[in-house]
């Protein structure tokens, strides 16, 4: 008698925590990583970490930690703004439970024995 009055609880959990996606490259293996992504307007799209939105971008927020799937390694990301119309995701490999002075190994601008 009420077919198509209520939606399906199931329908509304998803509505409500509708999730986008970045994708970003592993600096150690090259593989490919997703992650959700919440902000308000979130409805199941897809960002590269070079094309993500500036409204999005400033907003967005992800759950730690991110791990590559193909190399186990933890993932550090922090926002990057660039320009004022464009935000970057900046990708390195947490090695905050590394020994002193290995951190400096996996820097892009690694310094080398010093």
């Amino acid at each position: 008698m009420l077919e198509g009055h209520f939606i399906d609880p199931a329908d509304m959990y998803d509505k409500m925590n509708q999730k986008d996606f970045v994708m970003i490259y592993c600096p150690r293996c090259q593989q490919r990583v997703e992650f959700p992504i919440s902000h308000p307007n979130a409805d199941g799209n897809y960002f590269q970490a070079i094309n993500i939105p500036l409204e999005i971008a400033k907003i967005m927020t992800w759950k730690e930690p991110i791990i590559c799937d193909g190399c186990n390694a933890k993932l550090d990301i922090e926002k990057e703004f660039e320009q004022p119309q464009r935000v970057e995701l900046k990708v390195r490999i947490d090695c905050s439970n590394m020994n002193p002075g290995m951190d400096s190994w996996y820097d892009e601008h690694g310094r080398g024995y010093d």
